[in-house]
């Protein structure tokens, strides 16, 4: 996933999930006072020419402030973690667009500059302005909004492949002087043996057929490199070293996917786990005494029909993702007033794990209450 995403070049049709549509209408006519804008999360296939808003993320004004006296687009930190959130989604789920609510009633001539920040902070391809009346789409373009048509489709849940792999390999001693050197050798260490990659299940295993599976379990995928090509042998060679790093993505099959072969998916996957590495080894933290990385915890986060990961480190924590997990809070709290009440508890209560972590019990408070309220 890149730091930000380039424009749309040619026209992809835009399709919206006839319930997150609900929603928006729901928040436009009750909410909007205290609601800035919303981030919308979703795909992009440009072999089928075409992009689809699956879900969004509501962010709350900040207490004591209404929506005039701030920014309605993100401000410079929220883009910051805005980018520590399309880490945590599931490899395939992008942030595609952003909504704003009553734009056109209250402040049309901010249109334009609402879409000259966007391009120029490529965090999204498209505007919603969702009003008491109507609901506009737009295209975001370098110059000027370009007004274009949704269709809307109820999309069915989507079941996340989950795939594991181990990146092992032997190489010089000296990688461990410095933490820098380190992180190169892991990071590059991803690509070697990579076209010799297996898998614990059929290799011709459509993905359609994987994502049908009920259970979880089988929906785990081990991607392997074998034993004799990668030579490894009980004792690590004089003047080497023997590094290993356990890496994890949640994948999610778009359209343009399903009809693919496990076989045929090795570039997609090799990017996924890049990421996932990325992101480990930008959070780390190196330990002189014993030349190692310390690497953060994965906390997976059931988010509204798909799951989050968040990479937690207590000692190396990402100031944007914490960040992020409060107005995420916030978030959970709307969606319990729209209606999606379950679901909001069980996101809180996988919250709670991630603050006991790093020890925030006034946070751990807040959010038991909110689970309570919602009993």
């Amino acid at each position: 996933m890149a730091d930000g995403y380039p424009l749309v070049v040619s026209c992809l049709s835009l399709v919206i999930n006839e319930p997150l549509l609900n929603d928006l209408r729901t928040i436009c006519l009750e909410h909007s006072k205290d609601l800035r804008f919303s981030i919308l999360l979703g795909t992009i296939e440009p072999e089928r020419k075409e992009v689809t808003v699956l879900t969004a993320v509501h962010f709350r004004t900040t207490e004591g402030t209404t929506v005039k006296e701030q920014s309605i687009i993100p401000t410079k930190e929220e883009l910051s973690e805005i980018q520590a959130f399309k880490y945590m989604l599931p490899f395939n789920l992008e942030v595609v667009g952003l909504a704003v609510y009553q734009l056109e009633e209250q402040s049309p001539t901010l249109l334009p500059e609402i879409n000259r920040q966007i391009a120029e902070s490529k965090f999204a391809q498209f505007l919603v302005t969702v009003g008491l009346v109507a609901i506009n789409y737009y295209q975001i373009t370098p110059t000027t909004p370009r007004t274009i048509a949704a269709q809307t489709r109820a999309f069915s849940p989507s079941n996340l492949l989950r795939f594991i792999y181990t990146l092992e390999f032997e190489t010089a001693a000296s990688v461990l002087e410095s933490q820098e050197s380190l992180k190169k050798a892991l990071y590059d260490g991803i690509d070697l043996y990579w076209d010799e990659i297996t898998f614990n299940k059929d290799a011709h295993s459509r993905l359609a057929d994987l994502e049908r599976e009920k259970r979880i379990l089988d929906r785990v995928i081990e991607i392997q490199v074998p034993c004799e090509v990668k030579k490894l042998d009980s004792k690590t060679k004089e003047g080497n070293v023997f590094l290993a790093l356990d890496l994890h993505i949640n994948f999610l099959v778009t359209e343009s996917l399903k009809s693919r072969a496990l076989t045929e998916i090795s570039k997609e996957l090799n990017a996924a786990m890049k990421q996932d590495i990325m992101i480990k080894l930008q959070r780390a933290k190196y330990d002189r005494k014993i030349k190692r990385l310390i690497t953060p915890q994965k906390i997976p986060l059931k988010f509204f029909g798909f799951e989050l990961n968040g990479y937690l480190s207590k000692d190396n924590p990402s100031k944007y993702e914490y960040n992020l997990c409060l107005k995420l809070i916030d978030h959970a709290q709307l969606m319990a007033e729209l209606g999606h009440t379950l679901e909001a508890r069980l996101f809180l209560r996988d919250l709670i794990e991630y603050f006991q972590i790093l020890g925030d019990q006034k946070v751990i408070e807040r959010i038991m209450s909110l689970i309570q309220q919602m009993s």
